[in-house]
C-alpha cells in the first residue's frame, strides 16, 4: 500500500505534468483536488494551512485598506 507522502509526491508530479502540457481538463481538475486532499492529510497539512491562512489575512488586510 502506499503511503500518504508518496501519493503527494506522485500527485505533485502529476499536477506540475498537466501545467507544463497545458493540458487541464475535469480529469486535471479532480488530479489537482485529490492532491489538495492528500495534502491536507500528509503531516505537511497543517504547515501549509497556516501559510494559507497567513497569505489570505494578508491579501485581505491589503484589500481593505484600500
Amino acid at each position: 500500500m502506499m503511503s500518504i507522502t508518496a501519493a503527494l509526491v506522485v500527485l505533485g508530479a502529476l499536477v506540475v505534468l498537466l501545467i507544463k502540457t497545458r493540458w487541464l481538463r475535469f480529469s486535471g481538475a479532480v488530479v489537482c483536488v485529490v492532491f489538495g486532499v492528500v495534502l491536507a492529510l500528509s503531516p505537511m497539512g497543517p504547515a501549509s494551512a497556516d501559510v494559507l491562512d497567513a497569505v489570505g489575512s494578508w491579501a485581505y488586510d491589503s484589500l481593505e485598506s484600500l
